[in-house]
């Protein structure tokens, strides 16, 4: 990765910087790759593949029908899950599915700002106060 210093920060933070980014890129290119894997094994069945990618994305889980409320491990809980068919438009306005304001209701329950939308394609996050 190229940069241009111009002497604003001493060459040794840059160094460690940039070290510290090539290690969590790497990190994250595993997960990715992993998900990936999974997606071509189990893209006919889409309920098991949002599952997975929450799992390897490190959420605890508890299902609610098609919610899964998300924890990290020794906390509340942090966020729901909306766990759409494929077919669904995650985005949908339309009266009866307007999934994010489903979503949003059913996060007030348990006080979670946090709220994913996923058909096991399309990912959306929302937060509301």
């Amino acid at each position: 990765m190229d940069y241009k210093n111009n002497f604003l920060f001493s060459e040794a933070y840059i160094r460690e910087a940039f070290k510290k980014m090539e290690k969590s890129a790497k990190k994250y290119d595993d997960i990715f790759d992993n998900i990936s894997s999974w997606y071509q094994e189990y893209k006919k069945d889409w309920a098991v593949f949002e599952d997975i990618v929450l799992d390897t994305l490190g959420f605890e889980k508890e299902s609610d029908g098609d919610y899964r409320w998300l924890k990290v491990s020794g906390t509340d809980f942090v966020a729901l899950a909306y766990m759409l068919d494929k077919e669904c438009v995650v985005g949908s306005t339309v009266k009866g599915k307007y999934y994010a304001a489903h979503a949003i209701k059913k996060a007030a329950e348990k006080n979670v700002s946090w709220v994913m939308i996923t058909n096991g394609v399309e990912w959306r996050l929302l937060k509301y106060d």
